[in-house]
């Protein structure tokens, strides 16, 4: 490896962190679900400190209102929830709320994907959820989930998830769909967020990986859904990152390679990312990866 490449590698891996290898064996020996769990654990541990500090901020502050600040910090979106009225009647918003539960998180997730599949709504879990299944377990504070949505979807899919306890609306679904642009669907007891992303027309790597999802079981109780596959959350990761600068993308990208190093297909990515102008940044996630899977 000639100077040049060593240092992008470690100036790399001074921004994106260093695993060590007992931690990535662990990972290899984890089931998907349990990843899935300590990011629920991760998203829980957050929302009950946030809500904590806004409750002492706050101590007289109408519950609704209070509740719609709680989900705003979450999702970091001051504008979630301005267009809707009515919420000073909403039951569900309790402002002594218990702390919630990890079974809270993944009941949300579970609804969301039991819906999907029973309005048989072809959907695939995507994002930075599909990276902790396959992955480094990490914080996580929505789902991204493409769909193939269509007009005769929507009122359906709106009477599921009807307020008080869910957030979306018609208007921005027919919006979304129009528009190519994803909409929300918010448990206000929680904060937690799907963002349903509608298959995009003209984005033929998105189109693919569309057609390769795959069936895998995301709790301890055998239910499945559909996610992008593991191939194709790294090369979704190095456009992400391509497209936004962030790092963050290429760190899940390197920790779905390192987590699942003897059974993604190397030959696809290689082949693919040759194809594109990912290539450099894949052959320097891949050797992070492997010096973390060799304990260099």
């Amino acid at each position: 490896m000639n100077k040049l490449k060593h240092d992008e590698i470690n100036g790399l891996h001074e921004r994106i962190g260093i695993n060590h290898h007992a931690q990535i064996l662990a990972w290899q020996h984890m089931p998907s679900w349990r990843r899935l769990e300590i990011a629920f654990q991760a998203y829980q541990f957050t929302l009950d400190m946030v809500r904590f500090t806004e409750q002492k901020r706050h101590p007289h502050m109408y519950a609704w209102k209070l509740q719609w600040r709680i989900i705003r910090r979450m999702q970091g979106n001051q504008q979630l929830g301005k267009d809707m009225t009515g919420f000073q009647n909403l039951s569900c918003l309790n402002k002594e709320q218990s702390m919630t539960s990890m079974h809270d998180l993944s009941a949300f997730f579970q609804k969301v994907v039991n819906t999907l599949e029973a309005l048989q709504i072809p959907y695939m879990i995507s994002g930075g959820f599909a990276a902790v299944f396959y992955g480094e377990p990490r914080l996580t504070i929505d789902i991204d989930i493409v769909v193939d949505i269509h007009v005769q979807h929507i009122k359906p899919l709106v009477a599921s998830f009807p307020l008080p306890r869910y957030y979306t609306s018609e208007e921005s679904m027919r919006d979304s769909i129009r528009r190519n642009y994803p909409f929300n669907i918010i448990d206000t007891s929680t904060g937690v967020k799907a963002d349903m992303i509608p298959l995009p027309k003209n984005d033929i790597f998105s189109r693919i990986a569309f057609n390769r999802r795959q069936t895998e079981v995301y709790n301890p109780h055998g239910d499945t859904a559909d996610f992008i596959s593991m191939e194709d959350i790294v090369l979704a990761k190095l456009y992400a990152h391509q497209k936004t600068g962030s790092d963050k993308h290429l760190r899940d990208a390197k920790g779905v390679l390192a987590t699942r190093w003897h059974e993604i297909d190397m030959d696809m990515l290689r082949k693919i990312a040759g194809r594109t102008d990912v290539m450099d940044m894949f052959e320097q996630i891949y050797d992070m990866a492997r010096r973390e899977i060799e304990g260099e």
